[in-house]
């Protein structure tokens, strides 16, 4: 039978305290100034309790195999017995796949309609110069980004579960996506000969040469690839894996690739024609070797309007976008890139710019909505695997972007959803010529800070973005390209100032801060894609090692109590004589199971107990201790969980009370740590397995060496806390054969007491004959 009686008065106890004792100074005194309870229940071993409370669990271990027909038997019954109605089911179904119907109809018109208006026209305003300047990074005509900026957003509205994120062309995609395009551009451009198709080669602004439709053939099926990678991994549920990729991870690898993305675009700011492109590991030295070796060659009036159109993003930037007063009475920030691709479209018409000075425009831009096209489906076995890497960061972009705004304005997103809904915005947007679309950073931000509140903004910002396809797109034609290469740097400076990252994280962890380093020195060295893989190797191998030398502490008590805290952390926890108490934070399995033994034999002083009372022709001993000395602590004997100041010389409580020449309070480190001899012989270790969340068989193997090793020398090892999965663990690898199942108690308090109890009777009665209850 268990009592409890709690008192919620501050300076009155349930114990039997005298004045005298509660006046006294010290821990003991200012603990029993405190709101007290007591407890009388019996000692509990595992065994006992579940007995006693009717445990649910099946009294036989399951087998992981039993398990699963278990957990198919309970689905086949819910399955088969459900009483939802079918009408029900598909409608949760239904908007489950397409959270576009969970929300519209109840969409607030009064409260939304006119925030979701003006941050659509304002982010419509923003796709124009950035689906340009994205377009053209992507290694085709600027259009492609236009189309990016369309077909993509109305998909992601119907199937996306974020409300705030803006979906279209991202910097670091573009780049990634260029990449493979320049790889196989002339595999494809001999496809299409081949089938009849002409693409005559001929030469960019540059004077590199190109081919169009190849180009446009082999974005198309990246995009393709990319969409599919992305529906694949969602249908297969594999959306939690991006917690593998960590905050500092993706940091670090964004802000590597914003370098990257920015030495893109020297060529077009500075008007160097004949600035070679390198690809592979350490492509940044080589080609800033190259562009200070051919910066004599700047041309001077494309220099002029980069550094124009630079000097008025960063003024209307820092002076008014960023400053909360201006914003305040304005309520939205200026466009400046709209402005600036209005503006020097105008100037450059009327100035002549491309003949009378020499400056590269953007040229033909195709009017109205592009045909549908089937991706060539021959590609894509040589580049389905290319993909993969602008799928999975496309996706982790997107899911970080989600996830930030969905906890600012309360609400839950699907991981698995969104990549389900990546995948068929990039399956959608393949077959209207668009490169592989993400969340965009700067887009989702300035719809947050308009107001947007719903995925309506995506489709006004659509429609203005087809508005300017089907009619404005001529005027377009005269638009210098280094206005957008201005626009793309500006826009990479928040990304390029998480370098300053690594300043907060090394206040913080070092392990991070060297995730972060890693990804960002990889990606900046060798090159995106190989970047991100050593980024990611990097941080699980972390994850491993952290697990390889876990925390291993010594437990001690604080007085009055039955909390159990490392003795290196609280000045108050003591230990108790001869009862060592050991607790792992951290799974026990076989890359750690050697460290964890080895370490709480040190600090237990058990390894030169093992060099002196090992003898060469010592019996073995018996796995299993003899009838005679079998000890059963399942009887309930109460105690009480009341105890007298820690000065006293003797106790009369029976219950958890140990006296205190049981108890010694440690001054140097050497004893803190458990590593001084003491003149008490231990004689009960106790694994404190609260903290195990998980326990393989190696593990299991290694606690009954550790018992059996202990058993030999006079100690007994005590497990306390074990959930029930690390309990079956044991059990099944057969830890209750050749050991012993009495080994096991429900907690910390309940071994200890169990020890001092059994030690306090071994003074009395040999080991050997040792046969009691308690």
């Amino acid at each position: 039978m268990t009592s409890a009686y709690y008192d919620t008065g501050e300076d009155v106890a349930l114990t039997d305290t005298s004045s005298t004792q509660t006046n006294k100074q010290g821990i003991a005194g200012r603990l029993r100034s405190i709101s007290r309870f007591s407890i009388s229940r019996p000692i509990f071993s595992q065994a006992k309790f579940d007995d006693n409370n009717e445990s649910l669990e099946y009294n036989v271990p399951a087998t992981p195999w039993v398990k699963l027909k278990r957990k198919l038997g309970r689905k086949v019954y819910t399955a088969f017995h459900s009483r939802t109605d079918c009408s029900r089911l598909l409608k949760k179904k239904l908007t489950r796949t397409f959270p576009l119907f969970s929300w519209l109809p109840r969409y607030n018109l009064r409260q939304d309609l006119a925030k979701d208006l003006v941050a659509g026209i304002t982010v419509g305003i923003m796709n124009i110069p950035q689906g340009m300047a994205y377009g053209k990074l992507s290694g085709v005509p600027h259009v492609y980004g236009l189309y990016t900026s369309f077909f993509p957003l109305l998909m992601y509205t119907l199937m996306g579960t974020s409300r705030h994120v803006s979906v279209g062309t991202f910097a670091l995609i573009s780049l990634m996506s260029s990449k493979i395009v320049k790889m196989f551009e002339e595999q494809e451009a001999n496809s299409l000969l081949a089938v009849g198709t002409p693409g005559n080669w001929t030469q960019d602004a540059e004077g590199h040469p190109e081919n169009i439709p190849a180009r446009v053939a082999v974005l198309v099926t990246v995009t393709f690839c990319v969409g599919l990678w992305q529906m694949a991994l969602g249908l297969l549920g594999l959306g939690s894996l991006t917690v593998y990729l960590s905050d500092q991870l993706v940091k670090g690898f964004t802000c590597g690739a914003s370098f990257h993305v920015f030495t893109s675009q020297l060529k077009p700011v500075f008007g160097l024609k004949n600035l070679t492109s390198h690809y592979g590991p350490l492509k940044l030295i080589w080609t800033y070797r190259d562009f200070f070796e051919h910066i004599h060659l700047t041309h001077v009036p494309t220099l002029t309007i980069s550094l124009i159109c630079i000097g008025c993003l960063l003024i209307v930037k820092y002076l008014i976008n960023e400053n909360k007063k201006i914003i305040s009475y304005i309520k939205f920030p200026v466009p400046m890139e709209l402005l600036i691709v209005i503006f020097g479209a105008l100037t450059s018409h009327l100035m002549n710019l491309p003949t009378a000075y020499g400056v590269t425009t953007v040229r033909r831009i195709p009017k109205g909505m592009p045909p549908p096209q089937v991706p060539d489906m021959m590609l894509v076995p040589d580049i389905i695997f290319e993909c993969l890497p602008i799928a999975v960061v496309g996706f982790t972009i997107t899911v970080s972007l989600g996830k930030l705004f969905a906890q600012k304005f309360k609400y839950e997103i699907e991981p698995n959803q969104e990549m389900k809904a990546l995948g068929a915005t990039n399956l959608f947007g393949s077959f209207f010529q668009c490169i592989p679309a993400t969340g965009s950073l700067a887009r989702s931000a300035v719809q947050v800070a308009v107001g947007g509140a719903t995925q309506l903004v995506s489709v006004i910002a659509a429609m203005f973005v087809l508005v300017v396809l089907l009619a404005l797109s001529p005027f377009l034609e005269p638009l210098p390209e280094a206005c957008l290469g201005a626009i793309i740097m500006v826009a990479l400076i928040n990304l390029m100032k998480q370098v300053t990252e690594a300043e907060k994280l090394w206040q913080i962890s070092l392990i991070d801060t060297s995730i972060f380093l890693v990804s960002l020195l990889a990606v900046v060295f060798l090159d995106v894609d190989s970047g991100l893989g050593v980024g990611v190797g990097y941080s699980l191998l972390t994850v491993i090692l952290r697990t390889q030398r876990p925390e291993v502490g010594l437990l001690g008590r604080v007085p009055q109590t039955d909390i159990y805290k490392r003795v290196d952390s609280y000045k108050s926890a003591m230990e108790i004589p001869g009862v060592k108490i050991v607790r792992l934070d951290a799974p026990f399995y076989f890359a750690n199971a050697e460290y964890v033994r080895r370490v709480t034999f040190e600090y237990c002083n058990l390894q030169s107990i093992f060099k002196s009372e090992s003898r060469p022709n010592s019996p073995a001993p018996s796995a299993v201790p003899s009838s005679a000395t079998q000890y059963h602590s399942l009887s309930p004997t109460p105690w009480t969980d009341q105890e007298v100041d820690p000065t006293a010389e003797s106790s009369s409580d029976s219950g958890t009370t140990v006296s205190p020449a049981n108890f010694q309070r440690r001054q140097s480190p050497e004893t803190r740590l458990g590593l001084s001899h003491s003149p008490d012989r231990i004689h009960h270790l106790i694994f404190d397995c609260g903290a195990v969340c998980y326990l393989d068989v190696t593990g299991a193997e290694m606690i009954e060496k550790m018992a059996l090793e202990c058993r030999a020398v006079g100690v007994e090892l005590l497990l306390a806390s074990c959930k029930a999965s690390i309990r079956e663990t044991l059990f099944l690898s057969g830890f209750n054969k050749r050991v012993g199942t009495d080994q096991l108690y429900l907690t910390v308090h309940d071994a200890v007491l169990f020890a001092t109890k059994r030690s306090s009777k071994r003074s009395l009665q040999p080991l050997e004959e040792l046969s009691f209850d308690i």
